[in-house]
């Protein structure tokens, strides 16, 4: 398994900020660079194809914190729930032998989400690459006391979520409405 052969390296996170990131994104991402264009590239391959409403002159700012790496389990285990077959949310797969002495089970176990019993209300973004619809529409069925929200933004992707300009408009101000709510049903 590719995790295993990772980990067996001592290689465990993927897209780690480092000096040298900060070095590239101070040389070739402000405002006024031509090589701009390239670091939004970056950015929005894996977020999605949006990049309205972006403060250029801030890009190199958020560079300075993006990428700020992700353990390599987690990229696998997503990319397990991407190819599964089953469409089923497990815990990470490890194999048949791994799952046997983890879980006690050749199959990794479901997560259990009707037990989840908070409220819970789900943002989702209409070109979002890594929070799909139809992902966060099966989270909200399996989950009871859940609501999902499509931001009010047909171009609206995962980064938007952080750092695009009318962020409180679209979004902000929706979550504090929820939370006001919240607070007035349960004083």
């Amino acid at each position: 398994m590719a995790v295993r052969a990772l980990n067996n390296s001592r290689i465990l996170e993927a897209f780690p900020h480092t000096a040298a990131v900060t070095a590239i994104t101070d040389a070739l991402c402000k405002e006024h660079d031509l090589t701009q264009d390239l670091c939004y590239e970056f950015l929005f391959t894996m977020a999605g194809p949006s990049r309205s409403n972006q403060d250029r002159a801030k890009l190199a700012d958020y560079l300075a914190n993006l990428p700020a790496g992700s353990a390599l389990k987690q990229i696998a285990h997503y990319g397990q729930l991407m190819d599964s077959a089953s469409e089923v949310f497990r815990q990470f797969d490890y194999g048949s032998a791994g799952n046997l002495q983890r879980y006690g089970t050749a199959e990794p176990p479901e997560y259990q989400l009707r037990r989840v019993t908070c409220n819970l209300t789900l943002w989702w973004g209409a070109t979002d690459d890594l929070a799909v619809q139809s992902n966060v529409e099966k989270i909200h069925i399996l989950t009871p006391n859940s609501t999902a929200i499509q931001v009010a933004s047909p171009e609206w992707n995962h980064l938007d979520f952080l750092i695009r300009l009318d962020v409180k408009a679209k979004l902000h101000d929706g979550v504090l409405a929820v939370l006001a709510d919240y607070d007035r049903q349960h004083p």
